[in-house]
């Protein structure tokens, strides 16, 4: 990490002082944060009701997370004999060369409507 990174990271620029472009990183970093801590806020939340979902919204919920966390999927397809492995391999390849941080969005996205669905409170 380059020293310059490294102080917007740990705040050690004043904001009065920097130029537009580390304002737009420093800007660009509480985005990213933001994001993280909804995407894990409803990685916890969907599990009230991770049950009443369909398949498909299990298998949409499964290749979001990983694609969030992992990113692209580099497994091994497994045996067509494994149906819910091959299932939920399919679902995560589908999204291809899709960024970490649009899965997170996404799988946000689709989280806080299942929960509104279900009559749950959405995570803001």
């Amino acid at each position: 990490m380059s020293t310059l990174r490294f102080l917007v990271v740990a705040g050690r620029y004043n904001s009065h002082r920097t130029s537009p472009q580390v304002q737009q990183i420093r800007s660009h970093v509480r985005t990213l944060a933001s994001l993280q801590n909804r995407f894990l806020d409803t990685s916890l939340k969907i599990q009230t009701v991770f049950e009443a979902t369909t398949t498909d919204e299990k298998l949409k919920i499964y290749a979001l997370y990983k694609q969030g966390t992992k990113g692209k999927n580099f497994k091994a397809k497994p045996p067509p004999v494994d149906f819910e492995g091959a299932a939920k391999w399919k679902a995560w390849d589908s999204l291809g060369n899709m960024s970490q941080e649009e899965a997170q969005q996404k799988y946000v996205d689709l989280v806080n409507s299942i929960l509104l669905k279900a009559g749950k409170e959405p995570v803001v």
